[in-house]
């Protein structure tokens, strides 16, 4: 069975990798993003896909991403965040902060979860 945690950590990644990854349907993105097949993404695996998608993204391999090689995947707050060097780009290591800060979010309830704690 999948996790919560699981389903909400393939789901931000669908949104990071854009829409090949999200075309592939839940259950299948979770599949690519868990190559140990436990039904669960921890941390590494999602930084093992976000550093794929990184290459991928990379057209020019010069090592960063600016704003058109991200496609959309970080607004500009997040980008202007994950760029300490203010330079507009991002290398692998600061693309991977962000995956890292976004997969330690707490998950958001259900709307179920929600109405049960009101009870």
């Amino acid at each position: 069975m999948i996790s919560r945690r699981s389903l909400a950590l393939t789901l931000a990644m669908a949104v990071l990798s854009g829409p090949a990854l999200a075309a592939t349907g839940g259950r299948s993105a979770l599949k690519m993003l868990d190559p140990d097949n436990d039904g669960t993404v921890d941390l590494a695996e999602a930084k093992k896909a976000a550093a794929d998608l990184f290459a991928k993204l990379d057209p020019d391999h010069d090592g960063t991403l600016d704003v058109r090689e991200l496609r959309g995947r970080l607004t500009a707050k997040e980008l202007k965040m994950a760029d300490p060097d203010h330079d507009g780009t991002l290398t692998l290591d600061e693309y991977l902060a962000v995956v890292e800060q976004r997969f330690s979010r707490p998950p958001i309830p259900t709307m179920t979860e929600r109405w049960m704690r009101r009870s």
